[in-house]
């Protein structure tokens, strides 16, 4: 009764439990059995708990996890506008150096000077052509104007009236110059007026021949007229056989040589006429001459006009490229000029100007890939070479600028470049495009232009390389992940 009490209280007899066996005597039971005398670990247990809470918090975190995309750009920083270069652009040596490395310079202000005493001298002698030419050509056209007024007036009577005539040049022409100028207008003046003068004296001669041919002709006219009257009176008294046929002879031989006299004269008097013609249209024929060789050289000397213009307005541009004036505001630096009368190729870098008071921002180079993603007012992530992050920590910006077009990267690369003149040499020159490692040119404006460390502030300047990591967006975890698988499925079971 008592074993049956202690059993309904759930207290059992040592006799009845079971005998206490070992791992391996359990082994032996029936698979049931075998469970229940071996009850699971509770560290197991709450092992396999921990791994289901692990894999809820980690589908839980890589769902509503996010983090950032960026696109990752190389560049540097500068000064707003750009470092300004300054080269020659003409080959020469240097004359005065008033400036050196750190000097502070204003714009305009004279850099570097160069030996302009042969462009000069050829400016001067294109200078001097100029006004040679142009002398010619006021005395051309007044020449002209001389030869015109012979033409509409009695060609040999207005001769005598250009003796007043002057030759009025500009005042920029040189005194010797005008001097000159003047005698070979005088000299002109006077070589057409002696040959028109000897052509006057030619027509005159002439029309006294023809004036004295013309009394001849009359007077042997009537000497014509009186002998013919003569033959007619001694042929009347022959046919009347009251005169002597010998006296009619003689009377028709006396007519026939004054009408042969008479004709005579008459053709004297036509080649006179003729003369005088030749001698008028020699007049005319040397003022037409004259005018148009006047004509044809004033028009060349108009046509070397236009061309030693644009030649003095050249050797000006050059002899002004002679002195290079600094373009901005800035600090020289890098400057390659060490002594006068330095030898200076053209293209060659003479210095650098870095502009003053310009705000620091980023160049960088995109890759073609993520330009698609970057646009100006995305935040970006700096991280500047000569400050490592991890202890300096990083710098904040802005996108400002992002390029329309892109440029390969070894333009890129010389732009980046310290040694511009080699580095433009490497680059092809040709119209070929290049659509191989192209990139785009970013700007970044930075918050600050310092880093704090070690209780200072770290400035940054002009020149330093930086790591541009531009925020383009945010991605799951979870899309991150299974991005790939996704990426295999859908080219599965496909050919390419």
């Amino acid at each position: 009764m008592n074993v049956v009490n202690r059993l309904k209280k759930g207290k059992i007899p040592r006799q009845l439990r079971n005998p206490s066996r070992n791992r391996q005597d359990m082994a032996f039971l029936p698979a049931a059995l075998e469970i229940l005398e071996t009850p699971a670990s509770p560290i197991r247990i709450a092992f396999v708990w921990f791994i289901c809470v692990l894999v809820v918090t980690a589908l839980l975190w890589g769902w509503f996890g996010k983090f950032d995309i960026v696109a990752t750009a190389q560049g540097k920083i500068q000064p707003t506008g750009r470092v300004k270069i300054i080269e020659s652009l003409e080959n020469g040596k240097t004359k005065a150096v008033p400036v050196r490395n750190g000097d502070r310079v204003k714009a305009g202000e004279v850099l570097v000077a160069l030996d302009d005493a042969e462009i000069k001298a050829e400016e001067t002698a294109k200078l001097a052509m100029l006004h040679a030419f142009k002398a010619e050509v006021v005395r051309r056209t007044s020449l002209l104007g001389v030869i015109e007024a012979w033409q509409q007036q009695r060609l040999w009577t207005g001769i005598d009236s250009s003796t007043s005539i002057s030759l009025v040049l500009p005042e920029k022409i040189p005194t010797s110059m005008r001097l000159r100028e003047e005698v070979v207008f005088r000299a002109d003046l006077h070589g057409i007026k002696a040959s028109l003068a000897s052509l006057a004296a030619q027509r005159s001669q002439r029309q006294a021949e023809i004036a004295g041919l013309n009394g001849s002709i009359r007077a042997q006219a009537t000497l014509v007229a009186t002998l013919n009257e003569r033959v007619s009176m001694r042929t009347k008294l022959v046919q009347s056989a009251s005169g002597s046929r010998a006296h009619l002879i003689d009377a028709m031989q006396d007519y026939q040589e004054a009408a042969s006299a008479l004709a005579d004269k008459q053709g004297q008097l036509k080649a006179a006429e003729a003369a005088l013609e030749v001698a008028t249209a020699e007049g005319i024929k040397l003022l037409q001459t004259a005018a148009s060789d006047n004509a044809n050289r004033k028009l060349e000397a108009l046509r070397r006009i236009d061309e030693l213009e644009q030649e003095v307005i050249k050797a000006r541009t050059r002899r002004n490229l002679m002195t290079i004036l600094s373009p901005i505001n800035g600090t020289v630096q890098l400057s390659s000029i060490t002594t006068i009368d330095q030898v200076i190729a053209s293209g060659t870098e003479l210095m650098r100007i870095v502009p003053s008071d310009a705000t620091l921002e980023i160049e960088a180079f995109l890759p073609n890939k993520d330009i698609g993603f970057v646009a100006a007012g995305q935040s970006a992530i700096i991280k500047v070479e000569a400050y490592p992050f991890t202890r300096f920590g990083l710098m904040e910006g802005k996108v400002i600028r992002v390029s329309s077009d892109a440029i390969p990267e070894p333009d890129a690369q010389q732009m980046e470049s310290t040694i511009t003149k080699n580095a433009r040499s490497t680059i092809p020159t040709g119209n070929v495009p290049r659509v191989q490692n192209l990139v785009f040119p970013v700007n970044v404006g930075l918050n600050k232009t310092t880093l704090m460390a070690e209780g200072r502030d770290m400035p940054v300047t002009s020149g330093m390389s930086v790591t541009v990591e531009i925020t383009t967006g945010k991605r799951r975890v979870l899309e991150y992940i299974f991005s790939p698988i996704a990426q295999i499925a859908s080219e599965a079971m496909g050919e390419r």
